[in-house]
């Protein structure tokens, strides 16, 4: 299997690779659309700002490609902004439509202290993930799993068809995260 890793300009790219590595699974930066044909697996990694994360997307040509990879029904998977990037709108600097992958609207999260910066778990679970964020989906009818702070509870994970989403990063979370990156990537759900 050969994973595709999204460059557009917004992405902890080095820190999947690695985290790829470490699993033993082949994984390549794709910079051109085009490049996704070669691979079996799509991940949107994610840090910085959902207005100008769309603008380099769909720039680059990478959102009608991602949105076409869907709804064929082949996997991909969405890392913090990356996740965001696929629901269906988002508040951060104006709204701003998304991939419109999974449900739900990304807006700024009321916690404290923001950003949610550190380890955290999720429903049903008592491993420990890495999360940085200030905003993230609050309702979706593709919730998997929900995190709280400080009495705020928000989607940690999203799972719709062939998507999976997750608000937190795998690939900085030690072995707990690598352990569900494996299983995403191998198709065994979270």
């Amino acid at each position: 299997m050969k994973i595709g890793i999204i460059d557009y300009g917004a992405g902890n790219l080095g820190n999947v690779v690695r985290a790829l590595k470490r699993l033993d699974l082949e994984g390549a930066v794709l910079s051109l659309p085009e490049e996704a044909k070669k691979a079996s697996f799509l991940i949107l990694p994610g840090v910085g700002a959902f207005d100008p994360a769309m603008k380099n997307l769909a720039a680059r040509g990478w959102d009608e490609r991602i949105i076409d990879w869907a709804e064929r029904g082949n996997p991909i998977l969405g890392i913090c902004l990356g996740m965001q990037l696929m629901a269906q709108s988002s508040t951060e600097g104006g709204l701003t439509p998304g991939l419109g992958l999974i449900d739900g609207q990304v807006v700024k999260l009321d916690i404290t202290p923001s950003p949610h910066m550190g380890w955290n778990t999720l429903s049903g679970s008592k491993e420990h993930y890495y999360f940085v964020h200030s905003y993230g989906i609050v309702r979706s009818k593709d919730v998997a799993t929900t995190t709280e702070v400080g009495g705020t509870s928000f989607v940690s994970s999203a799972v719709k068809g062939s998507v999976t989403g997750l608000q937190f990063h795998p690939e900085r979370s030690g072995p707990s995260g690598l352990r569900l990156l494996d299983k995403i990537i191998k198709g065994k759900g979270l």
